[in-house]
């Protein structure tokens, strides 16, 4: 999978962006599983 959320060196990203990201990408993962209305906001 493609970086997403800006460039730059992956060793030098925060730790807590990384795992804010993940957590994102995985919730987004699980929206094309489910009828429900979401609202994303960014």
């Amino acid at each position: 999978m493609s970086q997403r959320g800006g460039g730059g060196n992956a060793g030098s990203e925060h730790e807590g962006s990384r795992r804010m990201k993940t957590e994102l990408l995985v919730q987004l993962d699980g929206l094309a599983k489910t009828d429900d209305l979401v609202f994303l906001l960014a």
